[in-house]
Order: structure tokens, then sequence, then C-alpha cells
């Protein structure tokens, strides 16, 4: 198991308790739930802020691994705009 975990985004939703989740393949962290992470967001190879991520609801994975994270951190990413990029979380270590 990797130290720390990555994340292809396929999904953003700002939901209406003023969080945003995100979903992706994510890769490590395969039966350990996230809680207070801190995570890079890159888009398109470059780095863009550092978000503070959670997992509400930890379950098991999909078969594509798929799994939701979320922020109470600002996050300027759209559904349209992670569809036309490469937008991925990198676990920031303290």
């Amino acid at each position: 198991m990797k130290d720390n975990y990555e994340m292809d985004i396929k999904a953003v939703f700002h939901l209406s308790r003023g969080t945003t989740a995100i979903v992706g393949n994510l890769k490590g962290y395969e039966t350990k739930r996230i809680i207070g992470s801190k995570a890079q967001l890159f888009v398109d190879g470059k780095p863009q802020t550092t978000i503070e991520l959670y997992e509400t609801i930890f379950d098991r994975p999909t078969k594509d691994n798929l799994r939701s994270l979320e922020t109470y951190d600002k996050v300027e990413l759209t559904q349209n705009f992670v569809e036309k990029h490469n937008c991925r979380l990198v676990e920031v270590k303290n």
C-alpha cells in the first residue's frame, strides 16, 4: 500500500451544505478512510491550490475504485472544466 494517495478527478459537485464533493479514481488508501488530509490540486500538470479533504461516506470502492472526498475549502472546478482538463489530487504530507 502507498503511503499517500492520488486521485484522478472524474466529477465535482458543489453541495448546498457548503461543501464540494470530488469524485474520482483513488490510488492508495484502498482500505483506509481519509480524514483531515491535505492534497494539492493539479490542473493539466500544474499545481493550483492545497485543500483539506475528508470522506463522509466510506464504503468499499466501486470496481473502478471510485471514491468521494469532500472539502469546505473553496474549489473553483466545475464539471464541464473537469471533463476538458486533466485534474488530479495528490496528498501532501505535513
